[in-house]
């Protein structure tokens, strides 16, 4: 997905289901980023989610404690080091991250927590609130807003995501 220089509406809607089809697997991806998701030439084109090299069955009797898979796609509880981290919602803020990256540009948190956790210092995310740039479509971004919320257990699930106004109107 980094190297295609834009992705249609319909193409983010491929991925929310590729996400919502292993979820009611009980799949976690763990490392959803662009360079993990591979799109074809067809027109439209098909997308298929790649690298599942960290991706394992969440449920009750596995609490996986997980270091989500790459830094820029993290979600908070991650850098908070908390010891249960749901999967899902790590998946779904991931998602968030990816959304907004194909729809406004890189890049949801400032530089400098991430400057702190390279130095092995954990910032305060109380501090450092995901800053978006002015999005235009305001579906998207309430979307992108609920994807990304701090707080886990705020992130919509792939069910109540696919009931979104934004991704509705694509359905």
């Amino acid at each position: 997905l980094s190297s295609r220089a834009s992705l249609s509406d319909e193409g983010s809607i491929q991925i929310i289901l590729s996400i919502h089809y292993l979820h009611t697997k009980g799949i976690v991806h763990g490392d959803l980023k662009p360079e993990n998701i591979l799109i074809d030439n067809d027109t439209p084109p098909k997308i298929k989610l790649c690298d599942f090299g960290n991706s394992y069955f969440e449920n009750a009797d596995n609490p996986y404690a997980i270091k989500y898979g790459t830094l820029m796609v993290s979600p908070p509880e991650v850098f908070l080091c908390q010891q249960h981290i749901n999967g899902f919602s790590a998946d779904i803020f991931a998602f968030g991250f990816i959304l907004y990256s194909l729809f406004e540009g890189p890049g949801l948190f400032p530089v400098e927590p991430l400057i702190l956790i390279n130095e092995g210092k954990l910032p305060e995310f109380g501090n450092y609130p995901i800053e978006f740039h002015e999005i235009k479509d305001p579906k998207l971004q309430d979307l992108i807003y609920k994807l990304t919320a701090i707080d886990p257990k705020s992130r919509l699930s792939t069910k109540l995501i696919l009931k979104h106004p934004w991704v509705s109107t694509w359905i």
